[in-house]
């Protein structure tokens, strides 16, 4: 009987012994398994090209145009009457209506879409020398955006698992709900160190380390003064959001942020479909746009605020983004729908109809009676992935002026 139980055994050596010379020689044609000192640049090119961070995705669009934010707020609209329940329940808080969460789950996103941070932070571990240099970068890049997006969902969520998370490697799973002030804090804290750090990470890469940056970093192509640039944008964004409650916190990172923010918008080409590839189908946000061209009205309030004198456009007296941002009607002018339900109920049931498509934009105006946000811009346009604009970065100098949070060279009103 031991006789046979060492032959088994032998022979489950043998056998054990086997496989792993097959797997080491021939690797399996189906799995990609890069050696571990070039997987950090491909999580982290993976963190950065997430749908619903930086590139928007079409199920969020597509649900918020149908009875979310968009609707509610007052951004869009579709022609609105009393055979829309939702519309007439706009307060009903209980059974959801406009403020269901399709599409805009960022609380889960966040987890399940930054793996790549923890997945970098374990790999680090077992990386030394020459190797640990050229790969420490892609950690720091990719907290940036755990960062960012964990200061997101504060935002949105308030108490979110910040410090513990991402250990499910280690088997932890449950991690307790921190306090949003201390998150922002630490937070606003990690961004510091990491635009410190990075130009210093950057100088102790290999070459051909650099070159591999560059190709993996869609964004800035490799470019750590434009990524520190960004840093600074994103505590100056954080430290105004709380600086109403925690001054003494904010204001150091605004005073040193300005010092150094970007000087151009900092968007970045989507690395997918273009535009025209996309409409009949494909899956970046556009789609949701696109299929939902119906719901995409523009409320009187907004085109009121940009056509200031007459129907028609005049460009001494208008808004210049108005033919931009809405496409006109089939008169060749500027109206926008309204939310009165009483006041718009008789116009559709009279006849005034509309083209609720937007693959013909000719069609849209010789029939629209009221302006659509534009096919033109928006659906027929390959829209970039959006970090910062300077725009954002003007409003929220203008704010620190107006609070006199710190010195600022220009006036709000300047800004």
């Amino acid at each position: 009987m031991k006789k046979i139980l060492l032959l088994v055994l032998g022979g489950l050596l043998v056998f054990s012994s086997c496989q792993d010379t097959l797997e080491k020689e021939f690797k399996n044609p189906m799995v990609y398994s890069p050696d571990i000192s070039n997987r950090a640049p491909g999580l982290f090119t993976n963190a950065l090209t997430q749908w619903k961070f930086y590139i928007k995705d079409y199920g969020e669009w597509w649900w918020q145009l149908e009875s979310g934010v968009f609707q509610y707020s007052g951004l869009a609209s579709r022609y609105i009457s009393y055979r829309y329940s939702w519309f007439e329940e706009y307060d009903d808080l209980i059974n959801g209506n406009g403020f269901q969460q399709e599409g805009l789950t960022w609380f889960n996103d966040y987890y399940t879409r930054m793996k790549s941070w923890g997945l970098i932070r374990d790999q680090l571990q077992e990386l030394s020398g020459a190797d640990y240099d050229d790969n420490v970068i892609y950690l720091s890049l990719t907290s940036i955006i755990k960062d960012w997006g964990a200061l997101r969902n504060v935002d949105l969520y308030n108490s979110i698992p910040y410090k513990g998370a991402f250990q499910g490697t280690q088997g932890v799973f449950f991690v307790p709900y921190d306090d949003p002030k201390e998150i922002y804090v630490m937070a606003l804290d990690d961004l510091k160190k990491i635009a410190a750090d990075l130009p210093g990470q950057y100088e102790k890469m290999s070459s051909g380390a650099k070159a591999l940056l560059a190709k993996q970093d869609l964004a800035f192509k490799g470019d750590i003064g434009k990524w520190v640039q960004y840093v600074n944008a994103l505590r100056l964004r954080y430290a105004v959001n709380i600086s109403g409650v925690a001054p003494d916190v904010a204001k150091p990172h605004i005073t040193e942020a300005i010092a150094n923010l970007p000087q151009t918008d900092f968007t970045w080409a989507i690395p997918f479909v273009t535009a025209a590839e996309d409409l009949p189908g494909g899956g970046t946000w556009q789609r949701g746009l696109y299929e939902s061209a119906f719901r995409s009205f523009i409320p009187t309030g907004i085109i009121n605020r940009m056509n200031f004198h007459d129907l028609k456009y005049e460009p001494t007296i208008d808004d210049p983004r108005l033919p931009v941002l809405a496409l006109p009607t089939k008169w060749n002018d500027y109206r926008g729908v309204t939310y009165n339900i009483d006041v718009q109920t008789p116009l559709y049931d009279s006849g005034e109809k509309y083209y609720p498509y937007c693959d013909n934009i000719v069609s849209s105006s010789q029939q629209n009676s009221r302006c659509m946000w534009s096919h033109v811009t928006y659906t027929h346009n390959d829209m970039p992935a959006d970090m910062v604009t300077l725009g954002e970065i003007d409003l929220l100098l203008a704010e620190v002026a107006l609070k006199g949070l710190v010195s600022t060279p220009k006036t709000a009103g300047d800004y």
